[in-house]
């Protein structure tokens, strides 16, 4: 059996998980739902260019620390996106922040730097992660 992806999120060294605030406070239970899905179909897949949720690595700074877009969408309307990273072990990523986004204005305005300063808090050390395991059952 191939060996599966493993999530994880961005703790702030606060103890904040800004990724469970957002999918708990910030995502409508249809796109919780539209999450969990992409996120569990993803994790069986070798190349993460073949995840259908997979949109491209950032450009610009943000290459640096090789940050990458995912995106999905329910019935709600609304573009979610999901900024994270690779590693640091073999098939783990790490989930850095969720947003929305519509044309070229991601919500919250400030995504794009918050993903690139926890990648940097990460590499630096002064945050860590914790494995948000994914559920098979829905």
């Amino acid at each position: 059996m191939p060996t599966l992806w493993r999530f994880y999120g961005f703790k702030a060294s606060n103890g904040s998980r800004p990724v469970d605030e957002w999918f708990k406070n910030g995502l409508s239970d249809e796109a919780k739902f539209a999450f969990r899905a992409a996120l569990k179909d993803a994790q069986k897949i070798a190349d993460p260019n073949d995840w259908l949720c997979f949109k491209r690595f950032l450009r610009g700074e943000y290459r640096k620390y090789r940050i990458w877009e995912l995106w999905f969408s329910c019935g709600d309307g609304r573009q979610y996106r999901v900024f994270g990273v690779f590693g640091p072990a073999r098939k783990q990523v790490t989930l850095l922040i969720g947003c929305y986004h519509k044309g070229r204005v991601y919500t919250p305005a400030d995504a794009l730097d918050s993903a690139f300063d926890r990648a940097r808090a990460l590499i630096e050390g002064n945050a860590t992660t914790y494995e948000r395991k994914i559920p098979t059952d829905q």
